[in-house]
């Protein structure tokens, strides 16, 4: 996968003078492995094996991938496994979308509102 047009928006929006290619740089030095995920399993990296984290990011993720709220919720609670005790979980998504554009496709999301992500996020504790 190609960063470098994200590394480059981010660095001119940051307007910090950083060179895109001393950002990705930094990046790939701290990115050590990605990992295939299924979220709908109860172990979602299975058959790997590995210490809960500190923290973890999900875009567009959850909602994209399950077909209704029990989906959702039950995709929240495997992903949160994954952590440790008191870490973080940061979840970008957009509220209220039917689906996204990824260049011509149309990707059917669910369409779920704060009140929803708020009840999922405390059911999975």
């Amino acid at each position: 996968f190609d960063w470098s047009p994200y590394i480059k928006h981010t660095c001119k929006i940051e307007g910090k003078g950083e060179l895109w290619t001393e950002k990705l740089r930094k990046l790939r030095e701290k990115v050590r492995c990605i990992y295939p995920i299924d979220i709908h399993q109860r172990r979602p990296l299975h058959p790997v094996i590995m210490k809960p984290v500190d923290a973890l990011v999900s875009t567009f993720c959850l909602e994209a991938v399950s077909p209704d709220k029990e989906s959702f919720d039950k995709a929240l609670e495997n992903i949160t496994t994954l952590l440790k005790p008191k870490g973080y979980f940061l979840m970008i998504g957009a509220l209220h979308e039917t689906y996204y554009m990824a260049g011509e496709a149309r990707i059917p999301v669910l369409a779920v509102n704060e009140q929803e992500v708020k009840e999922s996020l405390i059911k999975c504790g």
